[in-house]
């Protein structure tokens, strides 16, 4: 008990003599993570997510027919989220930014562009509550609206943006998660 009490006094102390400092926060440097999908009631539990010609997809399989697949990480610079491949054998041909369609009724796929392709396709605005993707209008606006389709493949989801709000009857809302490497 008296130990307890002398930490209080010391703390007390400190403080009164202006020797207590509290450093400036900073931005910590950028790393390279992955991203995981979540959602469904366990349907989709920490599928990974990768790239698949120019689009990002959650699963353990390629989708058939596909020709550019890989592993990717992801670093999040300013307010983007740059990807590389995770395969230095699988060059990505300058797709290495992450965009959603911000359009008002669009319910698009997520993809990966070198710059934006379109005044809707954003790839800025990409935040992070905690370790969970979300993104950030113009007005401050904070949404997460990732969903998965299911592709013929099971296992298989495209990831796409509802920034419409549009209930296809077979989309699963989720969160992206993302993990250190």
């Amino acid at each position: 008990m008296k130990y307890m009490y002398f930490g209080a006094v010391v703390a007390k102390a400190l403080f009164c003599a202006g020797l207590t400092t509290a450093a400036a926060l900073q931005q910590r440097a950028s790393t390279s993570f992955k991203l995981f999908a979540y959602g469904g009631d366990g349907t989709i539990d920490g599928l990974p997510v990768f790239y698949s010609d120019g689009l990002a997809y959650a699963g353990w399989k390629t989708p058939s027919g596909s020709s550019v697949n890989t592993n990717i990480t992801v670093a999040q610079t300013s307010s983007s989220l740059t990807i590389a491949s995770r395969n230095n054998s699988t060059p990505l041909n300058g797709t290495s930014l992450l965009y959603i369609d911000v359009s008002s009724a669009a319910y698009s796929a997520v993809g990966f562009t070198a710059t934006d392709a379109a005044p809707t396709k954003m790839t800025t605005g990409f935040i992070f509550y905690g370790s969970w993707a979300m993104w950030e209008d113009s007005a401050g606006k904070i949404t997460s609206l990732f969903y998965a389709t299911p592709t013929a493949q099971e296992g298989l989801y495209l990831l796409k943006w509802n920034q419409g709000v549009v209930d296809d009857g077979k989309s699963i809302s989720i969160s992206l998660k993302k993990r250190s490497v």
